[in-house]
């Protein structure tokens, strides 16, 4: 029996098992190939990151560096200005203190002018007593005491104040050396009045009225401007009178005016008509705020009203 030829078949079933393991076996080999890639890639993406954590890490320590930096050189920069500010002060003590000793020589020198002043009106009022020794009953220490009444302007300022002691005694010598007047009155350099109840009225000249006075004169604080011009008017004005004698007595130690024209004006002016009944003197007094404008302006004045001016020694 002859055998049938088969027909030979390209794509049979062996053909397509080859061609099936063949596609098989390439996506296995594409899978196992696959995941590698994957990983690498993987493995640079963490490198990157840490490469960038470690490149901020070092910008926070340059930033932390630089914050240090500006935190010194803003310390540095507040110590310099502290250097200068207590270089500034310094300075500034210093200029004070020549400005203070200045001051004290300035005062030290007007001292000293003032006691030659004290030393030559005592020295006047010495040779003066010699001299006139006949005429005693009129005249004590070169002050004349024929007067029928007594006016005290006195400066209450604070310098005054710091030797009221020694003011209030020499007023009492004043009143001592007239030991009878009709009345008296006491005045600040400003006006006002010691006792407002006599104010444009005499005090009565009693033992006891005096004592009275001098006990309310202790304790006076009345606001003062070191220039007599309100007190000398007010006192021309008020208290002087036609056919008696009054003697006015300005105690200070210093002036304060602007100028000395102004106090001459209104004395010419209010006592040209009684100018022969009224006496002006002046008692210096050398305290702290001492100078030699007082002392220059009651010596003009007393030698032009008939008066007497004493530079009293500090004591």
């Amino acid at each position: 029996m002859k055998k049938k030829e088969r027909e030979f078949e390209i794509f049979n079933l062996s053909f397509l098992d080859v061609i099936s393991c063949a596609f098989g076996a390439l996506i296995l080999i594409l899978l196992i190939v696959r995941p590698g890639i994957e990983k690498n890639e993987d493995k640079l993406n963490v490198k990157n990151f840490e490469n960038l954590v470690l490149e901020i890490s070092n910008k926070k320590k340059s930033i932390a560096k630089l914050e240090k930096n500006i935190s010194i050189l803003f310390q540095e920069t507040e110590l310099i200005e502290r250097n200068k500010l207590l270089d500034s002060i310094k300075v500034e003590s210093i200029k004070e203190s020549l400005e203070l000793l200045a001051a004290s020589l300035e005062e030290i020198e007007n001292n000293n002018k003032g006691l030659k002043e004290v030393e030559s009106t005592l020295l006047e009022a010495k040779t003066n007593t010699l001299t006139n020794i006949i005429k005693r009953d009129e005249e004590v220490g070169g002050i004349n005491v024929d007067s029928d009444y007594v006016v005290f302007i006195v400066d209450t300022s604070g310098s005054m104040r710091n030797i009221w002691d020694r003011v209030m005694s020499e007023i009492s010598n004043i009143l001592d050396i007239h030991p009878k007047v009709e009345g008296f009155q006491i005045l600040n350099d400003n006006g006002a009045h010691l006792i407002d109840a006599y104010k444009f009225k005499w005090i009565p000249d009693t033992p006891s009225r005096r004592n009275n006075v001098l006990k309310i004169l202790k304790n006076w604080n009345s606001a003062s401007n070191s220039s007599p011009v309100e007190g000398l008017a007010l006192a021309l004005k008020k208290y002087s009178q036609k056919g008696f004698k009054t003697s006015i007595y300005i105690f200070g130690d210093d002036y304060s005016g602007s100028s000395y024209t102004e106090v001459f004006s209104i004395i010419n002016d209010l006592n040209k008509e009684n100018k022969n009944n009224v006496r002006i003197n002046g008692i210096g007094f050398f305290s702290r705020g001492t100078t030699m404008r007082f002392p220059t302006l009651m010596r003009a004045i007393a030698e032009n009203n008939r008066g007497t001016y004493i530079g009293l020694p500090i004591k």
